[in-house]
Protein backbone atom coordinates (compact mmCIF):
# COMPACT_ATOMS: atom_id res chain seq x y z
CA UNK A 1 0.00 0.00 0.00
CA UNK A 2 1.17 3.53 -0.66
CA UNK A 3 0.30 6.73 0.38
CA UNK A 4 -1.20 8.77 -2.56
CA UNK A 5 0.77 12.39 -2.62
CA UNK A 6 -0.53 15.63 -3.97
CA UNK A 7 0.52 17.41 -6.98
CA UNK A 8 0.59 20.53 -4.91
CA UNK A 9 1.84 21.26 -1.68
CA UNK A 10 -1.44 21.64 0.66
CA UNK A 11 -2.56 24.86 2.17
CA UNK A 12 -1.98 24.77 4.89
CA UNK A 13 0.81 22.47 5.12
CA UNK A 14 -0.30 19.88 7.15
CA UNK A 15 1.31 16.70 8.74
CA UNK A 16 0.88 13.53 10.93
CA UNK A 17 2.41 10.63 12.43
CA UNK A 18 2.62 6.80 11.74
CA UNK A 19 -0.55 5.98 12.92
CA UNK A 20 -2.06 10.10 12.87
CA UNK A 21 -2.85 9.78 16.90
CA UNK A 22 -0.88 13.40 16.07
CA UNK A 23 -1.65 15.55 13.49
CA UNK A 24 -1.44 18.69 12.72
CA UNK A 25 -1.60 22.31 9.87
CA UNK A 26 0.84 25.33 9.70
CA UNK A 27 -0.84 28.19 9.55
CA UNK A 28 1.78 30.86 8.28
CA UNK A 29 5.23 30.52 7.14
CA UNK A 30 7.26 27.33 7.31
CA UNK A 31 11.09 27.10 7.23
CA UNK A 32 12.71 25.41 5.02
CA UNK A 33 14.62 22.34 6.05
CA UNK A 34 17.99 22.15 8.26
CA UNK A 35 19.52 18.93 9.18
CA UNK A 36 20.26 17.85 12.92
CA UNK A 37 23.21 15.85 13.74
CA UNK A 38 24.07 16.28 17.20
CA UNK A 39 23.77 12.67 18.99
CA UNK A 40 20.80 13.36 20.64
CA UNK A 41 19.17 13.87 17.53
CA UNK A 42 20.49 11.24 16.08
CA UNK A 43 20.04 8.56 18.95
CA UNK A 44 16.13 9.62 18.94
CA UNK A 45 15.40 9.68 15.15
CA UNK A 46 17.77 6.60 15.00
CA UNK A 47 19.19 8.58 12.15
CA UNK A 48 19.28 12.60 11.94
CA UNK A 49 16.50 14.59 12.53
CA UNK A 50 15.55 16.26 9.25
CA UNK A 51 13.65 19.45 10.67
CA UNK A 52 11.55 22.64 9.21
CA UNK A 53 9.85 24.94 11.49
CA UNK A 54 7.38 27.42 12.29
CA UNK A 55 6.32 30.03 15.42
CA UNK A 56 4.48 28.29 18.11
CA UNK A 57 1.26 30.45 17.48
CA UNK A 58 1.20 29.03 13.62
CA UNK A 59 1.27 25.63 14.67
CA UNK A 60 -2.80 24.34 14.91
CA UNK A 61 -2.81 20.52 16.53
CA UNK A 62 -5.83 18.85 14.83
CA UNK A 63 -5.23 15.96 17.33
CA UNK A 64 -2.95 15.17 20.26
CA UNK A 65 -4.01 12.39 22.11
CA UNK A 66 -1.65 10.42 21.56
CA UNK A 67 1.58 13.27 22.19
CA UNK A 68 4.16 13.36 24.65
CA UNK A 69 7.00 14.91 25.58
CA UNK A 70 11.05 13.92 26.49
CA UNK A 71 13.37 15.67 28.68
CA UNK A 72 16.66 14.89 28.08
CA UNK A 73 17.99 14.59 31.65
CA UNK A 74 21.18 16.58 31.24
CA UNK A 75 19.67 18.88 29.06
CA UNK A 76 15.28 19.73 30.47
CA UNK A 77 15.25 22.71 28.21
CA UNK A 78 14.69 20.96 25.33
CA UNK A 79 11.70 18.67 24.91
CA UNK A 80 11.07 16.16 22.09
CA UNK A 81 7.88 15.45 21.10
CA UNK A 82 6.91 11.96 19.97
CA UNK A 83 3.44 9.83 19.44
CA UNK A 84 3.59 7.45 22.60
CA UNK A 85 0.95 5.06 19.99
CA UNK A 86 3.47 4.44 17.33
CA UNK A 87 6.26 6.15 18.31
CA UNK A 88 6.78 8.70 15.81
CA UNK A 89 9.28 11.54 15.97
CA UNK A 90 7.48 14.38 15.55
CA UNK A 91 8.56 17.56 17.02
CA UNK A 92 11.19 19.59 18.92
CA UNK A 93 11.51 22.53 21.10
CA UNK A 94 13.38 24.68 23.76
CA UNK A 95 11.27 25.28 26.79
CA UNK A 96 13.13 28.84 27.76
CA UNK A 97 15.79 31.47 26.22
CA UNK A 98 15.70 34.35 23.95
CA UNK A 99 12.44 34.92 21.77
CA UNK A 100 14.12 33.54 18.57
CA UNK A 101 14.40 30.06 20.23
CA UNK A 102 11.03 30.36 22.32
CA UNK A 103 8.23 31.58 19.99
CA UNK A 104 9.15 28.81 17.39
CA UNK A 105 9.01 24.72 17.32
CA UNK A 106 10.90 22.54 14.78
CA UNK A 107 8.72 19.80 12.99
CA UNK A 108 10.65 16.57 11.24
CA UNK A 109 9.90 17.50 8.07
CA UNK A 110 9.07 13.95 7.36
CA UNK A 111 5.77 13.95 9.21
CA UNK A 112 4.71 16.77 6.40
CA UNK A 113 2.37 15.49 3.72
CA UNK A 114 4.02 15.85 0.23
CA UNK A 115 4.50 17.43 -1.81
CA UNK A 116 6.32 19.51 0.99
CA UNK A 117 7.62 22.10 -1.73
CA UNK A 118 10.50 22.39 0.44
CA UNK A 119 14.42 21.98 0.25
CA UNK A 120 17.59 21.13 2.23
CA UNK A 121 19.38 24.49 3.55
CA UNK A 122 21.66 23.28 6.30
CA UNK A 123 23.16 20.95 8.63
CA UNK A 124 24.00 21.24 12.20
CA UNK A 125 26.73 19.46 14.10
CA UNK A 126 28.09 18.21 11.33
CA UNK A 127 30.93 16.99 13.63
CA UNK A 128 29.09 14.70 15.17
CA UNK A 129 27.10 12.93 11.79
CA UNK A 130 27.35 9.09 11.78
CA UNK A 131 29.87 7.61 10.05
CA UNK A 132 28.06 5.89 7.43
CA UNK A 133 25.93 8.61 6.24
CA UNK A 134 26.75 11.01 3.49
CA UNK A 135 26.86 14.64 3.85
CA UNK A 136 25.33 16.17 0.81
CA UNK A 137 28.15 18.87 -0.13
CA UNK A 138 25.33 21.48 -1.63
CA UNK A 139 23.70 21.77 2.08
CA UNK A 140 25.66 24.72 3.96
CA UNK A 141 27.29 22.81 6.60
CA UNK A 142 27.80 24.19 10.38
CA UNK A 143 29.80 22.66 12.64
CA UNK A 144 29.24 21.96 16.42
CA UNK A 145 31.07 25.63 17.11
CA UNK A 146 28.96 27.36 15.14
CA UNK A 147 25.37 25.86 15.77
CA UNK A 148 23.26 26.26 18.73
CA UNK A 149 22.07 25.56 21.25
CA UNK A 150 25.20 23.78 22.46
CA UNK A 151 24.26 20.66 23.32
CA UNK A 152 27.15 18.91 24.50
CA UNK A 153 28.90 15.68 23.15
CA UNK A 154 28.48 12.17 23.13
CA UNK A 155 32.39 10.47 23.57
CA UNK A 156 32.98 8.30 20.39
CA UNK A 157 35.28 5.30 20.80
CA UNK A 158 38.46 5.44 18.54
CA UNK A 159 37.02 2.21 16.93
CA UNK A 160 34.18 0.11 16.71
CA UNK A 161 32.81 -1.77 19.76
CA UNK A 162 33.23 -5.18 19.69
CA UNK A 163 30.74 -6.39 19.95
CA UNK A 164 28.40 -3.09 18.48
CA UNK A 165 26.30 -1.78 20.94
CA UNK A 166 23.80 0.59 20.95
CA UNK A 167 20.70 2.60 22.88
CA UNK A 168 17.97 5.42 22.80
CA UNK A 169 18.24 8.60 23.78
CA UNK A 170 17.15 8.07 27.29
CA UNK A 171 19.26 4.84 27.77
CA UNK A 172 16.44 2.76 28.99
CA UNK A 173 16.43 0.62 25.80
CA UNK A 174 20.33 -0.82 25.70
CA UNK A 175 21.41 -3.57 23.26
CA UNK A 176 24.14 -5.58 21.91
CA UNK A 177 25.30 -7.54 18.55
CA UNK A 178 26.49 -10.76 19.31
CA UNK A 179 27.71 -11.72 15.60
CA UNK A 180 27.65 -9.97 12.04
CA UNK A 181 25.70 -7.02 11.33
CA UNK A 182 25.09 -6.36 7.57
CA UNK A 183 25.74 -2.47 6.17
CA UNK A 184 22.83 0.11 6.40
CA UNK A 185 19.95 0.19 3.80
CA UNK A 186 18.02 3.35 3.68
CA UNK A 187 13.99 3.14 3.75
CA UNK A 188 12.55 5.64 2.10
CA UNK A 189 8.96 4.46 2.15
CA UNK A 190 6.00 6.55 3.86
CA UNK A 191 5.81 4.20 6.96
CA UNK A 192 9.17 4.88 7.36
CA UNK A 193 9.10 8.53 6.66
CA UNK A 194 6.20 9.11 9.02
CA UNK A 195 7.90 7.13 11.53
CA UNK A 196 11.51 8.67 11.84
CA UNK A 197 10.20 11.46 10.89
CA UNK A 198 12.88 11.25 7.93
CA UNK A 199 13.74 8.19 6.87
CA UNK A 200 14.76 5.04 7.99
CA UNK A 201 18.56 4.57 8.00
CA UNK A 202 18.69 0.72 9.14
CA UNK A 203 21.60 -2.03 9.85
CA UNK A 204 20.69 -6.04 9.67
CA UNK A 205 21.25 -8.08 12.01
CA UNK A 206 19.49 -11.90 13.04
CA UNK A 207 17.36 -11.38 16.18
CA UNK A 208 18.86 -14.35 17.67
CA UNK A 209 22.38 -12.18 17.71
CA UNK A 210 20.64 -9.26 19.31
CA UNK A 211 20.80 -8.87 22.64
CA UNK A 212 18.91 -6.90 24.97
CA UNK A 213 21.18 -5.43 28.01
CA UNK A 214 18.11 -2.89 29.14
CA UNK A 215 14.56 -3.54 27.35
CA UNK A 216 11.93 -2.49 29.75
CA UNK A 217 10.63 0.41 27.71
CA UNK A 218 10.82 -0.94 24.57
CA UNK A 219 7.41 -1.24 22.64
CA UNK A 220 6.14 -2.43 19.24
CA UNK A 221 3.46 -0.68 17.14
CA UNK A 222 1.82 -2.77 14.21
CA UNK A 223 0.09 -0.35 11.76
CA UNK A 224 -3.27 -0.82 11.12
CA UNK A 225 -3.02 -1.41 7.23
CA UNK A 226 0.04 -3.44 7.61
CA UNK A 227 -0.30 -5.56 10.94
CA UNK A 228 2.72 -8.03 9.53
CA UNK A 229 5.46 -5.91 10.52
CA UNK A 230 6.22 -3.84 13.78
CA UNK A 231 7.80 -0.78 14.35
CA UNK A 232 10.35 -0.32 18.26
CA UNK A 233 10.49 2.55 19.89
CA UNK A 234 11.06 3.21 23.29
CA UNK A 235 8.00 4.35 25.45
CA UNK A 236 10.01 6.90 27.65
CA UNK A 237 11.85 8.76 25.13
CA UNK A 238 10.51 8.00 21.61
CA UNK A 239 13.53 6.85 20.09
CA UNK A 240 13.06 4.73 16.74
CA UNK A 241 15.09 1.51 17.39
CA UNK A 242 14.03 -1.66 15.08
CA UNK A 243 12.10 -2.65 12.94
CA UNK A 244 10.96 -6.96 12.10
CA UNK A 245 8.45 -8.89 10.27
CA UNK A 246 6.11 -10.73 12.40
CA UNK A 247 5.65 -13.34 9.40
CA UNK A 248 6.86 -14.58 6.16
CA UNK A 249 9.49 -16.35 5.01
CA UNK A 250 12.33 -17.38 7.51
CA UNK A 251 15.13 -15.11 6.19
CA UNK A 252 12.42 -12.50 7.05
CA UNK A 253 11.45 -13.84 10.47
CA UNK A 254 14.85 -14.51 11.15
CA UNK A 255 16.53 -10.61 10.82
CA UNK A 256 15.71 -7.61 12.46
CA UNK A 257 16.77 -3.81 11.33
CA UNK A 258 18.30 -1.55 13.38
CA UNK A 259 18.11 2.24 13.56
CA UNK A 260 21.67 2.65 12.81
CA UNK A 261 21.70 5.69 14.51
CA UNK A 262 21.15 4.16 17.98
CA UNK A 263 24.83 2.53 17.21
CA UNK A 264 27.45 4.03 19.23
CA UNK A 265 30.16 5.58 17.45
CA UNK A 266 31.90 4.98 15.37
CA UNK A 267 29.68 1.97 13.77
CA UNK A 268 32.53 1.19 10.73
CA UNK A 269 29.70 0.78 8.56
CA UNK A 270 28.52 2.55 5.23
CA UNK A 271 25.34 3.18 3.64
CA UNK A 272 24.96 0.13 0.83
CA UNK A 273 21.39 1.39 -0.81
CA UNK A 274 18.09 3.07 -0.58
CA UNK A 275 14.74 1.08 -0.88
CA UNK A 276 11.32 2.97 -1.76
CA UNK A 277 13.36 5.83 -3.71
CA UNK A 278 10.30 6.64 -5.61
CA UNK A 279 8.37 7.64 -2.11
CA UNK A 280 11.34 9.87 -1.03
CA UNK A 281 10.48 13.14 0.42
CA UNK A 282 11.00 16.08 -2.15
CA UNK A 283 13.46 18.15 0.03
CA UNK A 284 15.97 15.32 0.47
CA UNK A 285 18.57 14.76 -1.80
CA UNK A 286 19.81 11.02 -2.37
CA UNK A 287 23.39 10.15 -2.41
CA UNK A 288 24.29 9.50 -6.24
CA UNK A 289 26.83 7.19 -5.39
CA UNK A 290 24.99 4.49 -3.65
CA UNK A 291 22.10 1.44 -4.73
CA UNK A 292 18.77 2.96 -5.58
CA UNK A 293 15.98 0.64 -5.77
CA UNK A 294 12.37 2.27 -6.68
CA UNK A 295 8.80 0.36 -5.54
CA UNK A 296 8.63 -1.90 -8.60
Amino acid sequence: MNESAQTERKSPPSGHCLCSGVSYEVHGPIRQVWNCHCWRCRRWTGHFMAGTGCKRSDLHLVSDATLAWHHPADDPNVAYGFCRECGGSVFWKVMEGPPDQTDHIAICAGTLDLPTGLHTERALFTGDAADYHWLDPSVEAWDREESRPAAGSETAQPAPESPPAGHCLCGAVSYAVDGEMLDVWNCHCWRCRRWTGHYLAAARSLRSDVRFVSGGTLVWHHPADAPNVAYGSCRDCGSSLFWKVSEGSQDEVENIFIAAGTLDAPTGLHTEGSVFTDDAADYHNRDPSIAALSRE
